[in-house]
């Protein structure tokens, strides 16, 4: 959905679909987890976006459930933020920027080399 302009949609999607189907215990990732590739991208997911496929490299926005992170990258540290309102209710990106740079909600795609190095993903949510 989030590449077809529909964000709403696909937080949505990604809401449900998360809350019930991982948990944290030894049954919490449904059916094989494909030797970790099921793994990476619930995490990512967590982060607020998450890969289009696996081959082109590039990501699209998705639903935070976290309100912060860091990731060790070549040459220092990427960090994401959610600055306000993560909570059941307020799933929905408000604005989000990526390096200081506001993301097209309508087209919330970015390719992995703006994730793979140093630099700052910031999300603010509403309802």
């Amino acid at each position: 959905y989030g590449c077809a302009g529909a964000l709403r949609k696909s937080q949505k999607v990604l809401d449900d679909l998360v809350k019930l189907m991982f948990k944290a215990q030894p049954d919490g990732l449904p059916g094989n987890d494909d030797l970790g590739a099921m793994s990476a991208c619930i995490v990512f997911s967590m982060l607020g976006f998450y890969s289009v496929d696996p081959c082109s490299g590039n990501f699209v926005l998705g639903r935070p459930f976290i309100l912060q992170a860091t990731l060790s990258v070549v040459g220092g540290k990427f960090q994401t933020q959610v600055h306000n309102n993560n909570t059941n209710e307020s799933k929905y990106f408000e604005r989000v920027s990526l390096n200081g740079r506001e993301l097209d909600l309508q087209h919330p795609a970015f390719a992995w080399s703006k994730i793979s190095r140093p630099g700052q993903f910031d999300m603010w949510m509403t309802s």
